[in-house]
């Protein structure tokens, strides 16, 4: 008799669980949730904790170049723009500066400004969305200021008028996420770019989302670093990434490096 009325309770317990469970709503596709939801995340190993083995220079832009077939005049612009973007949000104006040999821009008391790429050996890929699951590489570029010198202060849309002090080693970029690798030219499919004044070649396979960051990039002791960037899609709009990067020095002299970054569209429900 116990057996039975145990086995009565059991049942009636696991149908209560249940019916509880299936009535919690499913956040995903809600009419209040996020239109599009992204996830890219990577882990991999570099050579050494050297930030320039996570973010490698390219100055000859060929990850605009190659990547996503853009001229010289497409390449012109982007630099331009991220330049006025420095100036406007953290008041850094390299506009007046020239470039070395190296095409890297440097002002004085501050840091400098450079084209970087971030390194295969991140393993950098998205892996869900539009809400489903993928499995797409990431190749994500664009130009960096890094603060060098102690005493500088973000000015701009960041800081105001008194300022925000900055760190030397900490990043500010404006830059762009091509999903799906290695993009072809396509002129017959052209959409206008939120960022930025040109156009952008599309290929049906890989898909472009701009982003420029909010905040600057601070390190904690841990090796932390906040992600937090306005995006721009041509095919999902207006939007915010947020997210963590990590880099760990290994005992043998390298580094594990991790992302975990989330981008929705729009930035804000509420």
């Amino acid at each position: 008799m116990k057996y039975i009325i145990y086995t009565i309770l059991s049942i009636l317990i696991l149908t209560v669980s249940m019916t509880a469970h299936s009535s919690i709503p499913n956040v995903a596709g809600d009419e209040n949730d996020f239109d599009d939801i992204i996830l890219l995340i990577a882990d991999g190993t570099l050579n050494s904790p050297d930030l320039f083995s996570l973010m490698n220079p390219d100055p000859d832009t060929q990850g605009l170049r190659e990547g996503l077939n853009w001229d010289d005049v497409e390449v012109e612009q982007f630099r331009v723009d991220a330049e006025l973007f420095f100036k406007n949000r953290f008041g850094f104006d390299f506009t007046q500066i020239d470039e070395d040999i190296n095409n890297v821009k440097v002002l004085p008391g501050v840091g400098q400004l450079l084209f970087v790429r971030f390194s295969e050996d991140v393993g950098y890929k998205a892996i869900y969305t539009g809400k489903k699951n993928v499995t797409k590489k990431v190749d994500a570029m664009g130009y960096v200021v890094i603060i060098t010198d102690p005493g500088v202060l973000y000015h701009g849309d960041f800081g105001g008028e008194a300022g925000v002090p900055a760190i030397p080693g900490e990043i500010a970029a404006f830059g762009l996420y091509n999903i799906g690798g290695k993009q072809h030219d396509n002129k017959d499919n052209e959409s206008d770019r939120h960022f930025n004044k040109h156009k952008e070649k599309k290929h049906k396979k890989n898909e472009v989302i701009f982003f420029q960051q909010s905040t600057p990039g601070r390190y904690t002791p841990e090796g932390l670093i906040g992600i937090f960037c306005e995006i721009s899609s041509a095919q999902r709009g207006n939007g915010n990434g947020e997210g963590t990067t990590g880099l760990v020095p290994l005992p043998d002299g390298r580094a594990h490096v991790f992302i975990r970054n989330v981008l929705t569209f729009p930035g804000r429900i509420n």
